[in-house]
């Protein structure tokens, strides 16, 4: 179906004039290089924009956690001042009072408390835990520690100078009878008795967030922009009052942000199914996140005027590429068109038709051979009209000497083979004078040697498969006297096939390639079985050694041949030339879905197995 499609686009634009193709091919290359121009020239300036905005606001944010930690840094001076020096310690000292006593250490507390309020502006109050049970306590500026010991920041501000100094935190400790209020920071820090080296007391300091955090009221982002700051476990500290009404999802921009492992940057990311351009810096001592946060869609008008102009230039460019391309195609075809036209009168029979096209380009180059070209047609018909005379009787007498050489090679073969079994089985006979029968030996060598010449005499192209068995058995029996080790042949052949024709020397081959190759390196008597099988018209003779086998690329390498039907005479030192000899035979007599097959395992053994038809009726005017 692929294939079917491939096929007609290629003729439906074969069908299409050339100066069509030429137009659209411009067109297309145009189109193409204006759209890769002008994405690149966007992304390029998408990107700068998205990098100059976020690198100016990532200034914005550090600027501001600038602010930050100067505005901590002074609460902390101005808290530190509150309870230096011996002052406060004797405030706190330990003793016992009554009820007088009491009320004037409320107010000396209250005043002190106040005194440092009207000094600092920014200070909304100080509340006192103290661990002295002795101090009374008003649960309005004064606390017992007990209330608050229990926390896990408390405990590490007790540990002195091996911990921080303060703890910033925007949650409320719950003492007194003041309603928590979310707008308020509140500060605590450890206060130790010189002396004695014990705490006497944890302070708190409340302030105002819109005291510590107004410079993000002055940040804007867009509509939808939101400046806020985040704690490290994503809870909420401030916002900007100007984005009090639009969407936060605090925790999840906190999480993109700290899943990039940098403490300042740009990200662009994906939350909510919705793209956000996140900036965010914690580089302020509290190690809070500020992080402003933009919806990509509000950021994208800012490059919506480059796109516009971007399309503007790039539609222009390819008007105008249009027409360059419809007049260039046009100049192109217009003489090649005329070029067509003569051709059109030459192929329709005109001989004379006039070719009146001049110049030095292709279609000037193209007329001048056609003028050529149209003064030896006539004359090359009658050439080729002799020509092909004279090559369909070359082409007969090649196929005639093909067949010659073929059967030359096959002769030749025979002619090979013979003298060299002549003069080894000579040879051998000389030496059975030496045996211990000698009588007896050389007169069953010398009977089945002449037996072997008489059949190899015989002119007639096939022979009874009976003969062929015959054949082999003298073959067999000359090859057992020679050495030591025997070649057992089991006859199975059934007997109404034994008077069916086959090609002659079909069986030798075979034998001889399992004593040479099968049986090579066997120091054992070894045994050949010769099985006929029927299967509809068709007669399979096998011949089944158990010689040593072939490896599979052995195997593969006959088997190719086979198919291939590889005869040269050449070849011979290849091995398998005289069985690959007999199935071409078989194939050129019987057809070419007889001949020879073969299977072998390696240390198990070969078979070799010869197609046949059954009916000898296909081998009559054969002789």
């Amino acid at each position: 179906m692929k294939q079917r499609s491939i096929e007609m686009v290629r003729s439906m634009a074969n069908n299409i004039r050339l100066r069509t193709k030429i137009f659209l091919y411009l067109t297309v290359c145009i189109f193409v290089t204006i759209l890769i121009l002008s994405f690149s020239v966007f992304d390029k300036s998408e990107s700068v924009l998205n990098s100059e905005y976020g690198e100016t606001t990532l200034q914005v944010l550090k600027q501001i956690n600038n602010n930050i930690d100067y505005r901590i840094n002074n609460l902390e001076v101005s808290f530190n001042s509150f309870y230096a020096g011996e002052r406060f310690e004797d405030l706190l000292l330990e003793g016992d009072y009554d009820y007088e006593d009491m009320l004037v250490y409320f107010e000396a507390v209250k005043k002190q408390i106040e005194t440092f309020r009207m000094v600092n502006e920014d200070i909304l109050d100080i509340r006192i835990f103290s661990y002295d049970d002795h101090i009374p306590w008003d649960n309005y500026s004064l606390f017992s520690a007990g209330e608050i010991m229990n926390e896990d920041w408390a405990r590490n501000l007790l540990r002195g100078k091996e911990s921080e100094d303060f703890y910033w935190t925007d949650r409320y400790d719950d003492t007194g009878y003041l309603v928590r209020d979310d707008s308020n920071l509140y500060c605590y820090t450890a206060v130790f008795n010189v002396r004695k080296n014990n705490p006497l007391a944890i302070l708190r300091m409340d302030v105002d967030k819109n005291k510590i955090f107004k410079a993000l009221d002055t940040v804007t982002l867009g509509k939808e922009g939101v400046v806020f700051v985040v704690k490290g476990d994503g809870s909420l500290i401030y916002r900007n009052q100007e984005s009090k009404d639009r969407e936060l999802n605090s925790r999840e921009k906190l999480e993109a942000v700290k899943a990039t492992g940098q403490t300042e940057g740009v990200l662009k990311t994906r939350l909510n199914g919705k793209k956000e351009f996140l900036v965010f810096s914690c580089d302020n001592a509290l190690q809070w996140y500020v992080i402003g946060s933009l919806p990509s869609s509000e950021f994208a008008h800012k490059t919506n005027q480059v796109r516009n102009f971007i399309l503007l230039v790039s539609s222009l460019i390819w008007v105008l590429g249009l027409i360059f391309s419809y007049f260039f195609a046009q100049s192109v075809t217009q003489r090649i068109t005329a070029l067509g036209n003569v051709m059109d009168e030459i192929a329709a029979g005109d001989l004379e038709a006039e070719v009146n096209i001049e110049g030095r380009d292709e279609a000037g180059q193209l007329a001048l051979h056609l003028k050529e070209m149209i003064t030896q047609i006539q004359g090359l018909i009658v050439q080729l009209e002799e020509q092909h005379r004279v090559e369909q009787k070359l082409q007969n007498e090649k196929y005639s000497l093909e067949i010659m050489k073929k059967e030359a090679e096959l002769y030749a073969l025979q002619t090979q083979i013979n003298p060299h079994f002549l003069y080894n089985t000579l040879e051998m006979i000389k030496g059975l004078l030496y045996s211990e029968n000698p009588q007896k030996n050389i007169i069953t060598a010398i009977g089945a040697l002449s037996g072997m010449f008489r059949y190899n005499l015989n002119t007639e192209y096939t022979a009874k498969i009976r003969d062929e068995l015959t054949h082999i058995r003298n073959y067999l029996t000359i090859h057992n006297l020679r050495f030591d080790e025997k070649v057992i042949l089991q006859n199975r052949v059934d007997e109404r096939f034994l008077d069916r024709p086959i090609v002659r020397f079909s069986f030798e081959p075979i034998i001889e390639n399992a004593i040479v190759h099968g049986f090579r390196d066997s120091t054992e008597d070894n045994t050949i079985e010769i099985l006929s099988v029927q299967e509809h018209d068709i007669l399979i003779l096998k011949f089944t050694d158990d010689g040593q086998g072939m490896d599979p690329q052995r195997l593969s390498e006959i088997q190719q041949r086979l198919a291939a039907e590889e005869t040269n005479i050449n070849s011979r030192r290849k091995g398998g030339i005289g069985i690959c000899n007999v199935n071409e035979r078989i194939k050129k007599r019987y057809g070419a879905e007889y001949g020879i097959r073969l299977e072998s395992r390696l240390g198990v053994g070969t078979t070799v197995s010869v197609f046949l038809p059954v009916s000898p009726a296909c081998d009559q005017g054969w002789r």
